[in-house]
């Protein structure tokens, strides 16, 4: 797989790998426009990452501080196997 550029990522809140070229960082997150998981102070619809599945991030440091390319998340292994 190769990274692909943001434009072109899904915004359905499909888990992604998103690339945050300032912070040279790799992490799983999502297109996060969900209004009933917002906080309360209203954040509009943004790119967001997880620091656990309770805990969603947003980005929400101006159009210099969102991923810049995404790659499709494989398919984790299953627990039962």
């Amino acid at each position: 797989m190769s990274w692909r550029p943001i434009e072109t990522a899904p915004r359905d809140g499909s888990r992604l790998l998103l690339w945050h070229p300032t912070l040279n960082l790799a992490i799983s997150g999502c297109w996060h426009s969900e209004p009933e998981r917002n906080d309360p102070s209203g954040y509009a619809p943004a790119w967001a990452w997880w620091v656990s599945d309770a805990d969603l991030i947003i980005w929400d440091s101006g159009p210099e501080d969102v991923p810049s390319h995404w790659m499709p998340l494989e398919v984790p292994p299953n627990a039962d196997t």
